[in-house]
């Protein structure tokens, strides 16, 4: 995962960036509370943060390298793209969490493409699972 040189700081910050994202819609299903529930566990926070810690706003200026920003943005696109479509409410928050990353538009139009083809590939990969050898 591209996030295992994130600090302590900024993984609780992309949890909480992955929360806000998935209340975008101002609903929370199941499966995106699994989402977040497992991202906390997979990004060794789960145990530190509080209920409460998730509804407050993320630091992106934790984010300080570009690399940073980028891993956060990939996560984040792979995320929103798991129910195999980019939601309105999601592309208007990862829009403006770039805004706020500095990161431009071409850039965007990358991760974006990263995220359809990050899908579609995991996709496959369950389905070569699945027939075994």
């Amino acid at each position: 995962m591209l996030t295992r040189q994130f600090s302590i700081e900024q993984r609780k910050a992309t949890v909480k960036l992955v929360y806000a994202m998935m209340l975008a819609d101002h609903l929370m299903r199941d499966e995106e509370r699994e989402v977040i529930h497992d991202l906390s566990h997979e990004l060794g926070v789960g145990h530190l943060m509080a209920p409460a810690d998730f509804h407050q706003p993320a630091d992106l200026s934790l984010f300080d390298t570009p690399g940073s920003r980028i891993a956060l943005m990939l996560l984040l696109f792979q995320i929103a793209y798991s129910d195999c479509r980019l939601q309105p409410e999601e592309a208007g928050a990862l829009s403006e969490y770039a805004r706020r990353l500095g990161i431009p538009p071409a850039r965007m139009a990358d991760l974006n493409d990263w995220g359809r083809r990050h899908k579609a590939l995991t996709d496959h990969a369950r389905k070569l699972v699945a027939l075994g050898v």
